[in-house]
Protein backbone atom coordinates (compact mmCIF):
# COMPACT_ATOMS: atom_id res chain seq x y z
CA UNK A 1 0.00 0.00 0.00
CA UNK A 2 2.80 2.42 0.77
CA UNK A 3 4.35 1.76 -2.65
CA UNK A 4 1.13 2.93 -4.29
CA UNK A 5 1.08 6.11 -2.18
CA UNK A 6 4.71 6.90 -3.01
CA UNK A 7 4.08 6.29 -6.70
CA UNK A 8 1.07 8.59 -6.56
CA UNK A 9 3.23 11.41 -5.21
CA UNK A 10 5.73 11.25 -8.09
CA UNK A 11 4.50 9.30 -11.14
CA UNK A 12 7.30 10.54 -13.41
CA UNK A 13 10.25 9.13 -11.43
CA UNK A 14 8.75 6.24 -9.49
CA UNK A 15 8.84 2.65 -10.74
CA UNK A 16 5.80 1.32 -12.56
CA UNK A 17 3.59 -0.88 -10.41
CA UNK A 18 2.65 -4.30 -11.74
CA UNK A 19 -0.82 -5.51 -10.83
CA UNK A 20 -0.69 -9.17 -9.83
CA UNK A 21 -4.07 -9.87 -8.37
CA UNK A 22 -6.24 -12.80 -9.38
CA UNK A 23 -9.81 -12.71 -10.56
CA UNK A 24 -12.17 -15.62 -10.31
CA UNK A 25 -15.74 -16.57 -11.06
CA UNK A 26 -17.97 -18.50 -8.74
CA UNK A 27 -18.58 -21.71 -10.63
CA UNK A 28 -20.76 -24.74 -10.11
CA UNK A 29 -18.84 -27.94 -10.80
CA UNK A 30 -19.94 -31.58 -10.69
CA UNK A 31 -18.53 -33.11 -7.52
CA UNK A 32 -15.55 -35.20 -8.67
CA UNK A 33 -13.22 -35.91 -5.74
CA UNK A 34 -11.46 -38.71 -7.65
CA UNK A 35 -10.65 -36.35 -10.54
CA UNK A 36 -10.02 -33.10 -8.65
CA UNK A 37 -8.23 -33.44 -5.30
CA UNK A 38 -9.55 -29.98 -4.36
CA UNK A 39 -13.08 -31.42 -4.24
CA UNK A 40 -12.13 -33.94 -1.56
CA UNK A 41 -11.77 -31.04 0.91
CA UNK A 42 -15.42 -29.95 0.59
CA UNK A 43 -18.91 -31.34 1.09
CA UNK A 44 -21.09 -31.33 -2.05
CA UNK A 45 -24.74 -30.30 -2.24
CA UNK A 46 -27.35 -32.35 -4.06
CA UNK A 47 -29.11 -30.17 -6.60
CA UNK A 48 -32.90 -30.18 -6.14
CA UNK A 49 -33.45 -29.71 -9.85
CA UNK A 50 -31.33 -32.48 -11.38
CA UNK A 51 -30.54 -34.64 -8.33
CA UNK A 52 -26.76 -34.60 -9.02
CA UNK A 53 -24.02 -33.68 -6.51
CA UNK A 54 -22.17 -30.41 -7.03
CA UNK A 55 -19.81 -28.00 -5.39
CA UNK A 56 -21.72 -24.81 -5.95
CA UNK A 57 -19.11 -22.44 -4.67
CA UNK A 58 -15.92 -23.15 -6.55
CA UNK A 59 -13.74 -20.29 -7.70
CA UNK A 60 -11.91 -20.38 -11.02
CA UNK A 61 -8.95 -18.04 -10.57
CA UNK A 62 -7.11 -16.24 -13.33
CA UNK A 63 -3.90 -14.34 -12.62
CA UNK A 64 -4.21 -10.81 -13.93
CA UNK A 65 -0.82 -9.21 -14.60
CA UNK A 66 -0.87 -8.24 -18.30
CA UNK A 67 -3.22 -8.15 -21.27
CA UNK A 68 -4.46 -11.69 -21.66
CA UNK A 69 -7.48 -13.61 -22.96
CA UNK A 70 -8.26 -16.47 -20.62
CA UNK A 71 -9.42 -19.83 -21.96
CA UNK A 72 -13.22 -19.91 -22.05
CA UNK A 73 -14.95 -22.14 -19.57
CA UNK A 74 -18.33 -23.78 -19.79
CA UNK A 75 -20.93 -22.61 -17.33
CA UNK A 76 -24.56 -23.52 -16.91
CA UNK A 77 -27.63 -22.81 -14.86
CA UNK A 78 -30.52 -25.22 -14.29
CA UNK A 79 -34.10 -24.15 -13.72
CA UNK A 80 -37.22 -26.16 -12.92
CA UNK A 81 -39.09 -26.61 -16.22
CA UNK A 82 -42.41 -25.52 -14.71
CA UNK A 83 -40.92 -22.28 -13.40
CA UNK A 84 -42.55 -19.23 -14.98
CA UNK A 85 -40.11 -16.67 -13.58
CA UNK A 86 -37.34 -15.16 -15.69
CA UNK A 87 -34.28 -17.33 -16.39
CA UNK A 88 -31.68 -15.13 -14.72
CA UNK A 89 -28.10 -16.42 -14.79
CA UNK A 90 -25.79 -14.72 -12.32
CA UNK A 91 -22.00 -14.88 -12.46
CA UNK A 92 -20.12 -13.65 -9.39
CA UNK A 93 -16.63 -12.16 -9.78
CA UNK A 94 -14.03 -12.41 -7.00
CA UNK A 95 -10.64 -10.74 -6.63
CA UNK A 96 -7.71 -11.75 -4.44
CA UNK A 97 -4.12 -10.67 -3.94
CA UNK A 98 -3.09 -14.14 -2.82
CA UNK A 99 -5.45 -16.87 -4.13
CA UNK A 100 -4.41 -18.43 -7.44
CA UNK A 101 -5.65 -22.03 -7.32
CA UNK A 102 -8.87 -23.13 -9.00
CA UNK A 103 -11.54 -25.55 -7.81
CA UNK A 104 -11.54 -24.63 -4.09
CA UNK A 105 -14.60 -23.31 -2.32
CA UNK A 106 -14.58 -19.67 -1.20
CA UNK A 107 -14.42 -20.72 2.46
CA UNK A 108 -11.31 -22.85 1.89
CA UNK A 109 -8.21 -21.41 3.62
CA UNK A 110 -6.52 -21.00 0.22
CA UNK A 111 -9.09 -18.34 -0.65
CA UNK A 112 -8.61 -16.28 2.50
CA UNK A 113 -8.93 -12.63 1.55
CA UNK A 114 -10.88 -13.25 -1.67
CA UNK A 115 -13.63 -10.66 -2.04
CA UNK A 116 -16.69 -10.31 -4.25
CA UNK A 117 -16.15 -7.34 -6.54
CA UNK A 118 -19.14 -7.61 -8.84
CA UNK A 119 -21.77 -9.69 -10.56
CA UNK A 120 -22.94 -10.21 -14.10
CA UNK A 121 -26.65 -10.89 -14.51
CA UNK A 122 -27.80 -12.33 -17.84
CA UNK A 123 -31.48 -12.75 -18.68
CA UNK A 124 -31.85 -15.93 -20.76
CA UNK A 125 -35.67 -16.01 -20.68
CA UNK A 126 -35.72 -15.52 -24.45
CA UNK A 127 -34.33 -19.06 -24.86
CA UNK A 128 -37.52 -20.48 -23.34
CA UNK A 129 -39.82 -18.00 -25.12
CA UNK A 130 -38.34 -18.84 -28.55
CA UNK A 131 -38.27 -22.60 -27.77
CA UNK A 132 -34.49 -22.74 -28.12
CA UNK A 133 -34.26 -24.85 -24.97
CA UNK A 134 -36.57 -27.74 -24.21
CA UNK A 135 -37.29 -29.29 -20.82
CA UNK A 136 -35.12 -32.28 -19.94
CA UNK A 137 -36.68 -35.32 -18.32
CA UNK A 138 -35.16 -36.52 -15.04
CA UNK A 139 -33.33 -39.80 -14.78
CA UNK A 140 -35.89 -42.51 -13.86
CA UNK A 141 -35.82 -43.25 -10.13
CA UNK A 142 -34.02 -40.02 -9.24
CA UNK A 143 -35.33 -37.27 -6.99
CA UNK A 144 -34.86 -34.74 -9.80
CA UNK A 145 -37.58 -32.73 -11.53
CA UNK A 146 -38.00 -31.74 -15.20
CA UNK A 147 -35.52 -28.99 -15.89
CA UNK A 148 -34.31 -26.47 -18.41
CA UNK A 149 -30.57 -26.09 -18.64
CA UNK A 150 -28.94 -22.91 -19.94
CA UNK A 151 -25.32 -23.47 -21.03
CA UNK A 152 -22.80 -20.99 -22.36
CA UNK A 153 -19.09 -20.24 -22.45
CA UNK A 154 -17.76 -17.47 -20.26
CA UNK A 155 -14.82 -15.67 -21.86
CA UNK A 156 -12.74 -13.18 -19.86
CA UNK A 157 -10.15 -10.77 -21.19
CA UNK A 158 -7.73 -8.88 -18.93
CA UNK A 159 -6.71 -5.47 -20.23
CA UNK A 160 -4.26 -3.88 -17.84
CA UNK A 161 -6.26 -3.66 -14.59
CA UNK A 162 -9.71 -4.32 -16.11
CA UNK A 163 -11.59 -7.53 -16.84
CA UNK A 164 -13.93 -7.69 -19.83
CA UNK A 165 -16.43 -10.54 -20.16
Amino acid sequence: ATGGALRGINLEYSPERIVQSSDGFLKTEPYEPKVLKQHSEAQPDTDKVDGERYLKTVIYFMIKATDYEFPPFQTYHAFAANMQERLLCEEVLYVSDTATESHYTPDNWRNTGAQIVGTILVDMTWLREKNVIKPMEPVPGSMAVRLCRVEYELVSVAKKTQIEV
